[in-house]
């Protein structure tokens, strides 16, 4: 043992007493950022440069009173069946980036430049800016560190809606025009390149940070990218006009816009010799020069009002007029499209077998919105487009071709380039081909996003958004077509033109994998590849936002069915780590059963109700895998979940009949088979020889009497499938025999 009087004891405590006060303190209060981020997984060195870069730019007017709180924000809704998470951690990068000036500054920036540019030229422009801005000794992150640190940064701030805010300054230059008398200018977003953003956003800095500077742009090109992030950064310091009329004026005049649609598009320092504006322009001229359109970014846009921001963007790109003609329009047809087109017409002429296993049920989207649909459907056009339907065309035709004359009144003829989207000096007849040419032509982009903006309208009458939610909007690039597949207009092309205009397109079908995929893409685009690809998501998170359907949370069988996504503000996540996905284990196919678990007489009965639903998640990198798990006594069974869903949304339901539901079964044309929760019956066909269609030999029923989650775990997606509801088990059995449904589940 040492001697408590050693030299080396002595020296040990001579080291403690060496450390400054305060060294303590100042780990203690590192510690929360070091804990951020190591979650967020970002570089700490780029973080510092990050907000050095922010101090570099002021931060005023509305949105600087919005942005703390947006950064600051953790809270989190509970996914009780599976003990996760969906919103934001606490204390993460953006909560310190609220905390100084810089770091404000930085996440608005950040948010605007990951808006519009991906992953290698955001990180460029970053890299670039800063090494322009910044001392070398602060200098010091990589493209990609930087990238990082921007990505985290923008999805807790996306919330703000830049997509909104890009629409609104866009639609102030459109309205100043309109007013005026001038040509609407169709190039208000042609996309800036890297270069001339980085170049722009250097003058920008200079400008604010001295005095005797100013920055001056003069043209049309572009200019409603480059006013939108000023006015987002620093509008106190903006004087905007167009065609010589102000329509904006901030308290200084460091930053001036005069948009001039006869002008060359330039941008310049200025040097200010008098306060009478007087000034001399520096020789230094930036000529900008452009690159990829407004529809390969995948821009976020506020849920209140999203699609009408959408709707303003893309009649920008073709100098249309300002009109809410085209956007009542658009409404109308949504409507009648829910209201009118049935689950046959969606699913007609499938050459696909597996197709016709996941039809929408015979109803259409209306049958799946409950018994207030009509009420859902107004409530979220009027959010989503900022009007509401009248419901007084019901008819797809008419709503089609009144959309199709609203919009070649709204376009000018001069947009197009290809020569055929103005036959006969009218849009009608000519939509669904205009998707068989090269994306080369404006018209035809703007008619792609309005099938893009229809389709998701439909979509977005499952969804219920909560505060602070966005969606994105994103075409897939190269081929100008939604990303998550062709819209509905192409789906149901019997319904709103002849046939005769489409034969050569492939999808003449709509089914619940359409649907779901649809409501995910409201989110996070993605294509499908191959019929489960893709679509074997049950949830997916943008980075800002995160969807879901609520059969997670409550997996019952209500009749009528009312399909519901839910999407919250933030990412799945453990109180650990954030993960993209929501998915499924892939299971083997139920099992079949063949001997009946209750004999004549077939009555209303519990037996085949299961006694326990366990679902769980594991980490699968950054997927969260959900596993199903259901015991029937001493018997259980994996289920794939997402299959459950896709076939609750697939199922009909039996009309009412007016007989006594508790009766037994006393006729059936064919033999029925009672069975299980875990071994669901499947049909009996006869196989004839030749064209003839095969007869229905045998049926299934299982019976989950008055068990509304048994009832759910029923739901099989290659079994067409129909729900006793009110109906008798007499008349249920009859309508499924005619219908040629296999399988019958007990209300």
């Amino acid at each position: 043992m040492s001697d408590p009087g050693s030299s080396n004891q002595v020296s040990v405590q001579a080291d403690i007493a060496n450390v400054p006060n305060n060294a303590v303190a100042m780990l203690g209060a590192l510690s929360p950022l070091i804990q951020a981020i190591t979650a967020d997984n970002v570089n700490p060195l780029a973080v510092a440069q990050v907000e050095a870069l922010g101090a570099c730019f002021h931060l005023n007017g509305e949105v600087a009173g919005k942005v703390p709180d947006l950064l600051c924000r953790s809270a989190s809704y509970r996914l009780k069946r599976l003990s996760h998470y969906v919103g934001w951690r606490g204390n993460d990068t953006a909560t310190h980036m609220a905390k100084t000036a810089g770091g404000r500054a930085a996440s608005v920036l950040c948010l605007a430049i990951m808006e519009l540019y991906n992953e290698g030229p955001a990180g460029s422009l970053l890299y670039e800016l800063s090494s322009k801005l910044l001392p070398a000794e602060l200098n010091q992150s990589s493209r990609g560190q930087m990238y990082e640190v921007a990505k985290t940064l923008s999805k807790k701030l996306a919330a703000f809606g830049f997509g909104n805010h890009l629409a609104l300054h866009v639609t102030r230059v459109r309205e100043a025009y309109l007013n005026s008398g001038f040509h609407i200018p169709d190039n208000l977003l042609v996309f800036p390149t890297v270069e001339t953003m980085t170049d722009f956003l250097h003058s920008l800095s200079r400008a604010l940070q001295q005095e005797d500077l100013m920055l001056y742009f003069q043209g049309c090109k572009g200019a409603g990218y480059l006013l939108a992030i000023v006015m987002a950064l620093c509008p106190d310091d903006c004087l905007v006009t167009v065609e010589n009329e102000i329509i904006f004026q901030g308290e200084r005049r460091s930053v001036i816009f005069d948009i001039q649609s006869a002008s060359p598009t330039q941008f310049s320092i200025e040097s200010i010799l008098y306060t009478s504006g007087q000034s001399q322009t520096n020789p230094r001229i930036v000529s900008i020069e452009f690159g990829r359109r407004i529809f390969f970014s995948p821009i976020n846009l506020k849920w209140d009002g999203c699609f009408s921001a959408a709707l303003d963007l893309a009649l920008a790109t073709v100098g249309a007029s300002f009109t809410v003609q085209v956007r009542i329009s658009c409404v109308e047809l949504i409507c009648a499209i829910i209201c009118s087109v049935s689950g046959t017409d969606l699913g007609k002429d499938s050459e696909m077998s597996h197709r016709k296993w996941t039809t929408l049920p015979w109803e259409g989207f209306r049958g799946l919105l409950g018994p207030d649909g009509l009420h859902r459907v107004r409530e979220t056009l009027k959010r989503t487009f900022l009007c509401e339907p009248s419901f007084t065309i019901l008819e797809c035709d008419k709503a089609y071709n009144q959309l199709c004359v609203s919009l070649a009144n709204a376009v000018p003829s001069t947009s197009c380039v290809c020569n055929q989207c103005f036959k006969d000096e009218r849009l009608t007849n000519h939509w669904l081909h205009i998707f068989q040419y090269k994306p080369s032509c404006k018209v035809v982009e703007v008619v792609r996003t309005i099938d893009w903006l229809i389709t998701r309208g439909i979509a977005a009458s499952f969804v219920a958004a909560g505060q602070d939610t966005c969606i994105r909007m994103s075409l897939d690039r190269g081929t100008a077509q939604p990303s998550t597949g062709p819209g509905i207009l192409q789906h149901i092309p019997e319904v709103i033109a002849p046939t005769t205009l489409i034969k050569a397109w492939h999808y003449p079908y709509f089914t619940v994998i359409d649907l779901h995929t649809s409501i995910l893409g409201l989110l996070a685009p993605k294509r499908p590849q191959g019929h489960f690809g893709d679509a074997k998501r049950l949830g997916v998170s943008s980075g800002a936002c995160s969807i879901f359907p609520s059969t997670i949370q409550n997996p019952l069988f209500q009749a009528p069915q009312c399909i519901e996504y839910v999407i919250i503000d933030g990412r799945f996540h453990d109180e650990h780590n954030y993960y993209q996905v929501l998915t499924t284990d892939k299971c083997s196919r139920r099992r079949t059963s063949s001997k009946s678990i209750l004999e004549s007489p077939i009555v209303p009965s519990g037996l085949g109700v299961h006694t326990n639903l366990t679902l769980t998640a594991r980490v699968i990198r950054d997927e969260l895998s959900i596993r199903t798990k259901v015991q029937l006594s001493t018997k259980t069974v994996s289920l794939d979940f997402y299959n459950l869903h896709l076939a609750y949304m697939g199922v009909n339901i039996a009309p009412t009949c007016g007989h006594d539901t508790r009766n037994p079964l006393s006729r059936s044309p064919v033999p029925v088979t009672t069975t299980s929760v875990l071994a669901p019956a499947g049909a009996v066909f006869d196989l004839p020889k030749g064209n003839k269609e095969r007869k229905l030999l045998k049926i299934g029923m299982v019976l989950t009497h008055k068990n509304a989650e048994a009832q759910f775990l029923a739901c099989v997606l290659d079994l067409p499938t129909l729900f006793q509801g009110d109906s008798c088990l007499d008349c249920a059995v009859e309508r499924a025999c005619e219908m040629g449904v296999e399988q019958v589940i007990q209300s």
